[in-house]
């Protein structure tokens, strides 16, 4: 039976070794496979073995976590490097979920071989800080990605975002702490993406009132998150707000140039579930009872979250 096995999680295995992943690659029906936090154990070697025989592999998490988020993760698998990841992209061939987040050894080579896997719809990069304009030029070449996580990437810029934008079927983008995006960069994806269902600025600090304006364009959105984008104002939020009409999240942390009077904007989405005003210093007692009535009045079948 367990021959059959179709799913694996190792999670914070720290002994992990060459042998235990032979025994691993023993179960060739495998479609599901995470060495989540497996912080000292993987190396390239173990990802050929793992590339030659999980042929019928679609998800793989390497993903190190150090701040416990969850999901083949191999992440924080320091001793994993492009050779790794080359062999598993000329085997793997329907894969669909790669998560590498905190693989700190990943360049830009790691992403010309990727951009081969004609079937990957999720791409996770979070602290991958060694990618460049230039890898994200080849993860352009992917046929049907949906989700591309590039948090904490911060050697990325607005001449990558160009690239991105040719995503045509992207449903979800974080560009969360990627610190040299501007206005120009963001226009450059929102007027291209137009299924765009999450979009992540957090703590992109450049943005501006213009680069905002932009996101109107994406009628589908549901997950807004613009927090520490310290230079947006409440004129901002009216040039999009109108346009947003099936928002249900949204975040404002440490925008602190947010008054009562763009709060009022806010809460007249119809479909707002979550709201998160941390660092909000503009926004008086008045605007919080605010939200807190807006809340109380929405139907009880909403589940519906205010974060102050």
């Amino acid at each position: 039976m367990v021959a059959r096995l179709l799913s694996l999680d190792i999670v914070t295995f720290d002994n992990i070794t060459s042998a235990g992943l032979v025994n691993v690659a023993k179960l060739n029906q495998l479609r599901h496979l995470s060495l989540k936090d497996c912080y000292n154990g993987i190396a390239d070697a173990d990802l050929t073995i793992i590339a030659s025989s999980l042929q019928h592999l679609q998800h793989l998490g390497l993903r190190g976590d150090f701040f416990h988020a969850p999901v083949l993760d191999i992440g924080c698998c320091c001793g994993i490097t492009d050779a790794g990841l080359v062999s598993i992209a000329s085997s793997l061939h329907h894969l669909r979920h790669l998560d590498l987040t905190t693989c700190f050894n990943v360049t830009d080579e790691c992403l010309a071989s990727v951009a081969v896997l004609k079937e990957l719809q999720h791409l996770d990069l979070r602290y991958c800080d060694e990618i460049t304009d230039e890898g994200l030029l080849s993860i352009s070449l992917l046929r049907h990605p949906r989700f591309l996580c590039l948090s904490s990437c911060n050697k990325i810029t607005d001449v990558g975002l160009v690239s991105i934008a040719l995503l045509q079927h992207l449903r979800h983008l974080d560009l969360s702490m990627c610190i040299h995006i501007t206005d120009d960069g963001l226009e450059s994806v929102a007027t291209t993406l137009q299924h765009l269902r999450h979009v992540s600025l957090n703590s992109c600090m450049s943005i501006t009132d213009a680069g905002l304006a932009s996101i109107a364009s994406l009628q589908h959105l549901r997950h807004l998150d613009l927090g520490g984008c310290c230079r947006i104002t409440e004129n901002g939020l009216t040039s999009i707000m109108a346009s947003l009409t099936l928002l249900q999240y949204l975040d404002l942390s440490y925008c602190d140039n947010i008054t009562d009077a763009g709060l009022a904007i806010v809460l007249s989405l119809q479909h707002l579930q979550f709201i998160r005003l941390a660092g909000c210093y503009r926004i008086t007692e008045a605007g919080h009872a605010l939200v807190r009535q807006s809340f109380s009045l929405m139907n009880s079948k909403r589940i519906c979250c205010y974060a102050q």
